[in-house]
């Protein structure tokens, strides 16, 4: 897709606004739904359990009065960590960070799936806002795709960090993501992935890896 300088920096910041207004619905969606059928559950108990130790003056008051302790703590904790992804920018921009939630989005889909980090490699403190935001968008986009194919799941994937740059390989059974053409390539603002990478100055390739299965492979710099 030709760019002109002007236009390619224009470009880049409609995609960032759009990457964050994305991440940020795919995370409220999760939370809403962790309220719900978790949290909304494990409140209900402690409000059961509450009502029964005004009629019980047994010996295990105490064991129970611990045990709805515990439950009211670990839901305080899960709401701590809950609140974090009302804004989810502060993690992704850090090595460590996106690292974690891209395991976490392929465990969600394929909860069999191996996940690895590159050994003995340094993973960075930070990472271009641009280039977080952007990059954790495509794999989103990517795993929704897989999940729309008859039996798509994640075999495996890997994020590994070199001195400046991010390589991530996802293998994957399904068929491939073929690469569309924009219908108006001077001014189409809906890029595909293969673009959304080229735009953060990555590329992004998927070849069949045998067994029918597909590898996708992107690489980008992080700052």
């Amino acid at each position: 897709m030709p760019f002109n300088e002007q236009y390619e920096q224009l470009q880049l910041q409609y995609e960032i606004l759009r990457a964050r207004l994305e991440i940020r619905e795919h995370f409220l969606k999760n939370v809403v739904k962790e309220v719900y059928e978790n949290i909304g559950q494990v409140l209900s108990l402690i409000r059961v359990q509450l009502s029964l130790l005004r009629l019980d003056f047994e010996p295990g008051k105490k064991e129970k009065i611990d045990s709805s302790g515990e439950l009211v703590g670990k839901t305080i904790r899960d709401l701590r960590s809950m609140c974090q992804l009302f804004y989810p920018e502060a993690d992704l921009i850090s090595g460590a960070g996106l690292a974690r939630a891209i395991e976490q989005e392929i465990k969600t889909l394929s909860p069999q799936a191996e996940y690895h980090i590159g050994e003995k490699c340094i993973i960075p403190e930070t990472i271009a806002e641009e280039k977080g935001l952007v990059l954790f968008w495509i794999i989103l986009e990517i795993l929704t795709l897989i999940s729309k194919e008859q039996n798509g799941i994640v075999n495996s994937a890997m994020v590994k960090y070199s001195s400046n740059e991010v390589y991530i390989t996802i293998e994957y059974k399904g068929e491939i993501i073929k690469r569309k053409k924009a219908a108006v390539p001077a001014s189409n603002f809906d890029l595909t992935i293969f673009e959304r990478a080229a735009l953060i100055k990555g590329y992004l390739e998927i070849k069949s890896a045998g067994h029918g299965c597909k590898r996708i492979k992107l690489v980008t710099p992080i700052n």
